[in-house]
């Protein structure tokens, strides 16, 4: 139905990389497929510690640390005091059940060309309306231009993060 682009921020840097340094540094190399391995368990132990028990992973060489921010979501108001829908986040799988029902007869190629489609918003009820996000915390972070580097998260480890905020109330950093 509908397909997704190419990602707006792309790593240069992957775990290829990775191995590629690893067999330029170490005269006996592991095998690339145990080195795999290792490092994404590595990183699932990272990120499960981070989930779960509300961790904090300090990247050393001055660079920080990651770790899950908790925030209140607040509804705001624009001038004719409804809520500012810009500020938002649709939930788009109900949209598109929604859409499914209202829009039958239609062909969903055709749907981008109606207005006004209606759209359900996340509101984050079952946790208190509080929004759980990725947070790089860069005041121990001594990098050059450090303003221009970003964290995210793979798609993986934010589903996980969500599942888990459905699912149980761990309490995060503020």
């Amino acid at each position: 139905m509908f397909k997704r682009t190419k990602g707006k921020y792309n790593s240069l840097i992957g775990i290829d990389q990775y191995y590629a340094f690893y067999t330029a540094t170490v005269s006996d190399p592991l095998p690339k497929q145990l080195f795999r391995s290792i490092f994404r368990g590595y990183i699932e132990q990272i990120m499960v510690n981070v989930i779960y028990n509300s961790g904090e992973f300090s990247m050393g060489q001055k660079l920080g640390s990651v770790r899950v921010r908790e925030k209140d979501y607040k509804l705001v108001l624009d001038s004719d005091g409804n809520i500012d829908k810009t500020r938002l986040v649709p939930d788009w799988g109900k949209t598109l059940k929604k859409w499914k029902k209202i829009y039958a007869d239609i062909p969903s190629s055709e749907w981008k060309n109606i207005e006004d489609k209606p759209i359900i918003y996340l509101l984050n009820e079952h946790s208190d309306s509080t929004l759980k996000q990725w947070f790089w915390d860069k005041t121990t972070c001594n990098i050059y231009k450090q303003s221009l580097y970003k964290f995210d998260a793979t798609r993986y480890w934010d589903r996980l993060l969500c599942k888990v905020n459905k699912e149980s109330n761990v309490s995060y950093y503020r």
